[in-house]
């Protein structure tokens, strides 16, 4: 079925968008229609009276198959032929709830949803008065063809609409027009204000709804006000009004701002200039009984028990405050005075905090009484007997207090939350990102990140963004929190030759970006050529501009013949389907060009002039390069080049598999391997041992390490007796750490003699036995001198654990400068201080030696 109409309402916030827009979606249904009401507020309360309760928003991301993603957050509302849709947003006063529409809408767009479920409108009830690119997305992305202004007789109101008529007109283009204004005013006397304003402006008023407190007694019950009451005259005037914007149609004389000086005068109540106005329609009675709600049930536990949870927070001294991201804001009357606290769902991110059920509670983050969310000896003892009371109920019944249905937390928490204390998917308890969050477990490993992509030269990468934004993010710089090895400075903005920037300033953010982005296009695909590939992507600013680049991608792909994608984010070095099946082709087609036109590499049948050549190792490329010249195999040397080193060797050697590269080198036959790191004695000699099986050679008798090199790592082992290492992790990661998937170079740190200090946060529900099981396998696998295994369940605990006498030297930590590891006096290391080979080991044995000689965190130690 095609869709009919679709409308976007727009006003002045608090005007009561949401209200009659609601109300109007539930009128079309009962007309027979299939109605999409999508909620496009980070407050996501338009959807509010129609579903119930508050529904999951919509939070973007990808996955294997977009489209069942989002049909995944379409929820039936209470009312047969309506299905609610929440674009969400972030935390109020944080980020920018125009990308999250912009999401939304692209999802919908991508996923034809509206045409294939055959729905007859698409009601979108945008936020405020706002007129940027984000919120004006339905209108610049097509979707809303048909704009319904509310507004009151007020003057500010007006003001308002005024200058949504001239964010209408701007749209046009896109077949954009005014149907009019839905007028809600206080009493009849005021609307004849907003008749005047319409006649100023050229445009209809669809309708006049008054205040009526049979509004407000419905929207406490959560039920559209035209169900509450069918009979009363909102409900009548809701009817007109929907019929109103049904028959409305473009004006052959479009509406026309007034100018500030013009809504001067017309607001001093002085003569303005109109154009000829049109006129409304009224449309027939509501016929009672043709509304009729669906049956909506709510959960049992949580609506029985809302009495008795009442009570229970009445007798702890707590006031229930609210919800933020899922979690439950409480009041606390504390003998040192009024607290704010958080009660979230319990789960693996939360320790340290007093848990009661299947919930923890903690102070609230922006408390002045607390120390990382959990309250201070004292405190907890207080706190511990005044949420006593509440230990009988489960979170999803205190929630009930609220009249929130169960598995609502772990939705809205996908949203956001306070300081990541609910950062959960799908309403379980697994957090999405355990290492954050005020009070709660965040990790010292993190894994290593090897899946990226291949980026060839002849690939274009064009970034649509600030030129510089990258000094923005220092997550590759000394500022990082994985500081890189060796940097001194944030990246630069052009890090390859082949990456450009459309350099987006101040005028574009302010006018627009389409005229940047169809000449940047043009010069990348005129670059690219014919079949060439060009990867766009759009970055945070103009993500916020919500501009449509289809019609330039399309024009720049059509002009020049090249390939055109179009991504969101910095994101060209990370995996993807589609990227890397595209990049695997370019690939292929470049290495079958250069092998027959023999101008960088072998012709046809010739033999490769070296046995290995080396992909990924970076930095590291010279000592392994070296390290094989030692064993009689010959290795090509850093070219220029992309593809020459491709086709210059027998074997090619990858730091990891590459999921563009890998593909195109078979089918191209070329060999390759992806072997462990060549960390440590022994981690190297299987490395070596590796590529030569692939070689089809034996790992010649007298190959490295050498008898000096052997007296050497056996110096250092005596210099590292008594010396140990602290590895600290949660109980369910042990196994990571075993299978190298985790700091792949500690074996290094066993081989110099290091003894191993486990320091495992174990949970109340996880197994002691299993940790120690995994613990047992962990030493098996680094085999050092000894491991001693250690468990904790609070910050605190953890802290006097390494700075006691017997703390390790040293402890393991992906975050730089981990305040953790220095408050306790203790030096950190991670796996950039490793470098490949035997001679590679023993300067990284002497390393951590040298770590454990510094003695100059010990000034913090308790």
């Amino acid at each position: 079925m095609k869709l009919l109409e679709s409308v976007v309402f727009f006003g002045k916030g608090g005007i009561g968008k949401s209200t009659l827009a609601s109300n109007v979606s539930v009128v079309l249904a009962a007309g027979g229609g299939k109605v999409l009401h999508v909620g496009c507020d980070p407050k996501m309360d338009s959807t509010l009276s129609l579903a119930g309760s508050h529904i999951p928003p919509f939070n973007g991301g990808g996955g294997a198959d977009p489209e069942a993603r989002l049909r995944g957050f379409i929820r039936p509302a209470a009312v047969k032929g309506v299905h609610c849709l929440e674009a969400g947003g972030p935390q109020a006063g944080l980020g920018c709830a125009g990308v999250g529409i912009s999401d939304l809408l692209e999802a919908v767009k991508d996923s034809g949803i509206l045409e294939k479920d055959g729905y007859t409108t698409a009601v979108f009830d945008v936020l405020g008065d706002v007129v940027c690119g984000g919120f004006a997305a339905p209108l610049r992305r097509g979707f809303a063809r048909k704009v319904v202004i509310v507004t009151s007789e007020e003057p500010l109101s007006l003001y308002s609409a005024n200058r949504l008529i001239a964010m209408v007109r701007n749209y046009s283009r896109n077949g954009v027009y005014l149907a009019g204004l839905a007028v809600n005013c206080k009493d009849r006397t005021g609307a004849a204000a907003a008749r005047d304003f319409a006649a100023a402006v050229n445009t209809r008023v669809l309708g006049v709804i008054q205040r009526d407190p049979v509004v407000q007694a419905a929207e406490r019950r959560r039920v559209p006000a035209v169900l509450a009451s069918p009979k009363s005259d909102f409900a009548r005037e809701i009817v007109r009004l929907a019929k109103a914007i049904s028959s409305a149609g473009p004006q052959a004389e479009p509406p026309r701002p007034l100018s500030d000086a013009e809504f001067g005068l017309f607001a001093s109540g002085r003569a303005v200039s109109r154009p000829p106005a049109g006129s409304g329609r009224h449309c027939p009675q509501l016929v009672p009984g043709a509304l009729r709600p669906a049956a909506r049930a709510v959960p049992g536990p949580a609506r029985k028990s809302k009495v008795g949870v009442e009570e229970a927070f009445r007798t702890a001294g707590m006031t229930p405050a609210g919800l933020e991201g899922g979690q439950i804001l409480c009041d606390w009357a504390a003998p040192s005075g009024r607290v704010r606290l958080v009660i979230a769902r319990a789960g693996p991110a939360t320790f340290g905090q007093l848990h009661f059920s299947d919930w923890a509670v903690c102070l609230h983050p922006d408390g002045d009484t607390m120390r990382h969310g959990v309250p201070t000896a004292a405190g907890k003892e207080e706190l511990a007997a005044a949420v006593s009371g509440l230990a009988g109920f489960r979170f999803d019944q205190l929630l009930g207090y609220f009249g929130v249905e169960s598995g609502f937390h772990g939705a809205i928490g996908a949203l956001g939350s306070v300081s990541g204390l609910s950062d959960r998917e799908g309403g379980g308890n697994e957090p999405l990102r355990p290492h954050l969050g005020s009070g709660h477990w965040y990790r010292f490993f993190f894994h290593s990140g090897f899946s990226m992509l291949a980026l060839p030269p002849d690939l274009v990468v064009l970034e649509h963004g600030d030129a510089e934004c990258r000094f923005c993010d220092s997550s590759g710089g000394p500022l990082g929190l994985f500081g890189g090895r060796g940097e001194s400075a944030p990246s630069l903005p052009k890090p390859r030759p082949n990456i450009f920037s459309t350099d987006l300033g101040r005028r574009e953010v302010l006018l627009g970006d389409e005229r940047l982005v169809r000449e940047s296009l043009a010069a990348a695909a005129a670059t690219a050529g014919r079949d060439g590939l060009v990867e766009f992507y759009s970055t945070c600013a103009p993500m916020l501009l919500a501009g449509d680049t289809d019609a330039a991608v399309r024009s720049a792909a059509g002009r020049t013949g090249a390939v055109i994608s179009r991504h969101n984010y910095n994101s060209y070095e990370e995996y993807s389907e589609s990227r890397a099946r595209a990049r695997s082709a370019l690939i292929l087609r470049g290495l079958r060009d250069t092998r027959r036109h023999g101008a960088h590499g072998r012709r046809g049948g010739a033999k490769p002039g070296f046995d290995v050549s080396l992909y990924g190792y970076d930095h590291q490329a010279g000592q392994l390069c070296a390290l094989l010249e030692t064993t009689g195999l010959h290795a090509a040397p850093e070219m220029d080049d992309f593809y020459r080193p491709l086709l210059a060797a027998r074997l090619q050697v990858l730091r990891a598999r590459d999921e563009a590269l890998c593909p195109a080198l078979d089918k191209a036959g070329i060999a390759w391997i992806a072997p462990p790191a060549p960390f440590g004695f022994a981690g190297t000699r299987a490395w070596l041992k590796a590529v030569f099986k692939a070689l089809g050679r034996p790992l010649p008798a007298d190959a490295p390490p050498s008898r000096e090199q052997r007296a050497r790592l056996e110096s250092f082992r005596r210099r590292a007796a008594g010396r140990s290492v602290g590895l600290v992790t949660p109980a369910a990661e042990i196994e990571d750490i075993t299978g190298g998937r985790l700091a792949e170079g500690l074996p290094l740190a066993a081989e110099a003699g290091f003894g191993f200090k486990l320091f495992v946060y174990l949970e109340e529900t996880a197994s002691r036995a299993a940790a120690l099981k995994a613990a047992a396998a962990l030493k098996a696998g680094l085999r050092p001198r000894a491991l001693e295994t250690r468990f904790f369940s609070s910050p605190e605990e953890l802290a006097r654990l390494l700075a006691g006498r017997n703390g390790p030297d040293l402890v393991y930590s992906d975050l730089r400068r981990d305040s953790r590891v220095l408050g306790a006096g203790r030096n950190a290391f991670s796996s950039q201080l490793f470098e490949p080979g035997y001679d590679g080991a023993l300067e990284s044995a002497r390393r951590l030696l040298e770590l454990c000689e510094w003695k100059f965190n010990a000034r913090y130690r308790p």
